[in-house]
């Protein structure tokens, strides 16, 4: 029986691709083989040591750049610090400005008070002549002036006593020369010696700062010969 011709091609067709194959297969043996042998020790070390140079080299510049990254933070450490100190002084400044402007004030408004405390007082004692008593339109006039100080003095008491204001208290008390000034002497055997027995200005206090001293008179007991 003939064979079949187209099985005779696909076995020959097979034969070839096998054949293929394995001369791959040989090639890439040989080319390893012929890689293995070509890589030898020293180019290995000569490879290592340019990996080490590189890595030297890297490390090197990393570090410089730390040091840069480390000098830029001290820097603005050092300028966060400069900062905060200008930062309290000005604050401590504006304080300062704040206090004193409030403090001249304050002294205008008690000056302004003792005027107007003056001028109650010498309206009270006020006594007028015949013709102006028998003229009610004068004494109406008069009470009227009267009861407005009386109201502005109220009225500026309150302010003092809104910003801690408030008048020294030193009648009867022994001198304090700290916040009294002796502006005159008296001479009185049933008192104290050095206790105030007059107050001539009031002096005022707000908080621990005197702002002005009292204008006193004190006892002494025994007279200077």
């Amino acid at each position: 029986m003939k064979a079949d011709p187209r099985e005779y091609l696909l076995q020959k067709f097979r034969d070839y691709l096998e054949q293929d194959e394995e001369a791959v297969q040989e090639s890439n043996e040989r080319i390893a083989s012929e890689s293995v042998s070509t890589v030898d020790l020293f180019t290995l070390f000569t490879e290592l040591a340019a990996l080490k140079n590189e890595v030297r080299l890297e490390s090197r510049q990393l570090k410089s750049a730390l040091d840069q990254i480390r000098e830029l933070v001290s820097s603005l450490e050092t300028r966060k610090r400069g900062l905060e100190t200008e930062l309290k002084h000005s604050n401590e400044a504006k304080e300062n400005i704040r206090v004193q402007t409030e403090r001249s004030l304050l002294l205008e408004l008690i000056e302004v008070r003792d005027r107007i405390e003056v001028g109650i007082q010498s309206m009270n004692q006020y006594r007028p002549d015949l013709l102006a008593r028998t003229s009610p339109r004068n004494a109406r006039f008069l009470l009227s002036m009267t009861e407005g100080q009386r109201i502005t003095l109220r009225r500026l008491d309150d302010l003092l006593m809104r910003y801690q204001v408030e008048p020294i208290q030193v009648m009867g008390a022994s001198l304090d020369p700290q916040t009294m000034r002796v502006r005159e002497v008296e001479h009185h055997p049933d008192r104290q010696n050095g206790q105030v027995i007059a107050e001539l200005s009031k002096g005022y206090r707000r908080h621990n700062d005197i702002l002005r001293i009292a204008d006193v008179i004190v006892n002494k007991t025994e007279a200077s010969s």
